[in-house]
């Protein structure tokens, strides 16, 4: 199964590139630890880290692959969510 989702964002595209390419910004609304390593190719690997997550509060990670990523243009990434693979696996 692919998703492919576009939002719009009424915002500079400076401000959203820089958003979507920080960790900061990405633990302040979504994550717990959010790496990110853009290469001067504009790929790279994006890992996220939440902590206490679920009801069985454990530490579970994921992440993938930075497609492109051109400044103040586009951040584009695949990512598996991995639990839910997981938890569809023993249903």
């Amino acid at each position: 199964m692919t998703i492919s989702h576009r939002t719009y964002v009424k915002r500079d595209p400076e401000d959203v590139y820089q958003t979507l390419t920080s960790a900061d910004a990405w633990n302040t609304w979504f994550t717990d630890e959010t790496s990110i390593n853009i290469n001067e190719f504009g790929t790279g690997q994006i890992q996220f880290v939440w902590k206490d997550f679920g009801v069985e509060q454990t530490d579970f990670k994921d992440g993938g692959e930075i497609i492109e990523a051109i400044p103040h243009k586009s951040f584009i990434f695949q990512w598996t969510l991995v639990i839910l693979l997981q938890q569809s696996a023993f249903s």
